[in-house]
């Protein structure tokens, strides 16, 4: 191997990373010294040789092909990297669904009610769908954030998520789908009555009109069929004041939480 293919090959390792000075620190060598090695000034010695090859997961026959049949055998390990990765990946998602309990008495649209992150001392209103899809529930939620005052339009937020039923609770994970910016968690106690009327529990997001710092709040689902006018139920959602008609007292009632003296958590009781 000639020195030249040895600079291409460190380089196209490197590539890998997302800068030199990552590669040095985690190798633990001296940045000048390494700077050497990639435009051929310098060669390592054999035990320099070996750690370099030990971190980049190749042999010191491999690293000694010429460039072009050795990019071809990275490429070749790479992929097989990727796929193994995605392959546990999938087997921990797998699990999960695996493990879910039936949601099938859950599928239908609801109003989200919790205390806005955002907009303080204003409670939201949103429309969540959980529908299911060969054995996997989804969570859809649109927010159509208005003006108290004028009703008009300030934001529209929508969210996608899944939905989950392990260990008694009912487990949901959404992202914000359009700009994908936020993440948030909600944990909800099920329903043992035959029919659903409302739930309860708590979300945990970080709002970006707060600095993104971490939130809980209490939130209430209302129940409201498997099939509805969405157009006529999206016209009903937005920001309302606590006292406002248009938010029924029972959500007011499951959304009073408080920290107690003493406590460490925020604890939302069973409707």
């Amino acid at each position: 191997m000639s020195d030249s293919n040895f600079c291409k090959n460190l380089k196209l390792l490197c590539g890998y990373y997302p800068s030199i000075s990552e590669v040095c620190r985690r190798l633990d060598t001296n940045r000048q010294q390494f700077n050497k090695y990639l435009s051929g000034k310098s060669y390592p010695s054999r035990k320099n040789v070996r750690n370099i090859c030990d971190f980049f997961g190749v042999t010191d026959s491999e690293i000694m092909l010429e460039h072009e049949e050795f990019s071809k055998l990275v490429s070749i390990s790479r992929k097989r990297e990727e796929k193994s990765t995605s392959r546990l990946v999938l087997n921990e998602i797998n699990w999960f669904i695996s493990n879910s309990e039936d949601l099938s008495k859950y599928q239908g649209y609801y109003f989200r009610y919790f205390y806005s992150f955002g907009y303080p001392q204003m409670i939201t209103r949103s429309l969540v769908h959980i529908s299911c899809r060969d054995g996997v529930y989804f969570w859809r939620n649109i927010e159509v954030l208005k003006d108290p005052q004028t009703k008009k339009r300030i934001g529209t937020n929508k969210y996608r998520g899944i939905v989950l039923f392990i260990a008694d609770r009912i487990n949901i994970i959404e992202y914000e789908a359009l700009e994908r910016t936020s993440i948030t968690q909600v944990i909800l106690y099920p329903c043992h009555r035959r029919s659903i009327d409302w739930l309860t529990g708590v979300q945990t997001g970080g709002p970006r009109r707060r600095g993104r710092k971490p939130s809980a709040s209490a939130l209430a689902l209302e129940y409201l069929g498997t099939h509805v006018n969405v157009y006529t139920e999206l016209r009903r959602v937005g920001l309302f004041h606590p006292d406002d008609a248009d938010v029924p007292h029972r959500a007011l009632e499951l959304l009073q939480t408080e920290v107690t003296f003493g406590t460490h958590a925020l604890e939302v009781s069973e409707p």
